[in-house]
């Protein structure tokens, strides 16, 4: 069965969303070290790695990614062709 993590990045902090079949789990965590490592024990509980989805806006992902890419976890990245309108 497919895991996935897609992960919304805001300033402070991050919503992570599991997708795991049809169930869906959502938390929130900070953009910090602690928030990270809460994420990976959460990444780690699944004996295959997980495939993680990030949307990419700016630069305030790059913590998180490279922390990830540090783990050897597989990411995707989604960037935004188009600006938000303001």
């Amino acid at each position: 069965m497919q895991v996935t993590f897609g992960i919304d990045v805001s300033k402070s902090n991050s919503t992570v969303c599991e997708l795991i079949g049809e169930s869906k789990n959502e938390l929130t965590i900070t953009n910090d070290r602690p928030g990270f490592i809460q994420l990976l024990h959460k990444l780690a509980a699944f004996s295959k790695h997980p495939q993680i989805i990030f949307e990419a806006t700016g630069v305030i992902h790059a913590d998180c990614r490279l922390f990830l890419k540090t783990t050897a976890m597989n990411m995707l990245f989604l960037i935004r062709l188009k600006p938000k309108k303001r």
